[in-house]
């Protein structure tokens, strides 16, 4: 026994080494190649089969020896890949499982999240983000159990609801940017464009 013991592990022409250490109640697992910084892998195998490794750059992989982000799942099939669960626990309505992307604080945040709605099979799919005010988060898109889209609406009642002060739906054409707008106002309902006129037809 020691303050920090360890086990060393060295190549025997000098090239790398590993170690592993305890320090202060901490497990660490040290390795390198060539003694230098960034040229390292890290491999986790079942038998001779690679599952998961870290490179010299820090990213990971699994199912893949050339991850190129931080995190990167890959599985070779015919048909649906699904690369991650991220799950909740809890087996009763109300409960969800989120994603949040983030900036280095709370706010300028982003969460999808999966949220069971009541005590059945369904979800709804929400996406939340951080108001400009005091990075709140706030629901803006929903996609319910039945397939009804809400904007602005947590309660979608029609296949597309779209709720606000001020509601405005806007069909624009890139080429000469004219637009085809349906919006409610007040105690009015408008339907405009800004090129050319509106024409209702039944075919062509």
């Amino acid at each position: 026994s020691s303050t920090a013991p360890s086990i060393l592990m060295q190549d025997s022409d000098g090239t790398g080494r590993s170690s592993i250490n305890c320090d202060n109640g901490s497990l660490n697992l040290k390795y390198n190649s060539n003694n230098a910084v960034g040229t390292s892998v890290l491999t986790f195998s079942d038998f001779n089969t690679e599952r998961m490794r870290i490179d010299a750059s820090g990213n990971v992989g699994i199912g893949t020896s050339s991850p190129e982000e931080l995190l990167h799942t890959s599985a070779n099939s015919s048909g649906e890949v699904i690369g991650a669960i991220f799950d909740n626990g809890t087996n009763a309505g109300g409960t969800s499982s989120s994603i949040r992307l983030r900036n280095s604080t709370d706010v300028c945040s982003t969460v999808i999240e999966s949220n069971r709605t009541g005590a059945n099979f369904g979800a709804d799919f929400v996406v939340r983000n951080s108001d400009s005010s005091t990075g709140a988060l706030q629901e803006r898109f929903r996609i319910t159990e039945t397939g009804n889209v809400g904007i602005g609406t947590a309660s979608p009642s029609v296949p597309l609801h779209v709720l606000s002060t001020s509601p405005e739906l806007r069909l624009q054409d890139s080429d000469d940017n004219g637009y085809l707008s349906f919006n409610h106002n007040g105690a009015n309902s408008y339907v405009s464009t800004t090129q050319g006129g509106i024409l209702f037809r039944t075919s062509g």
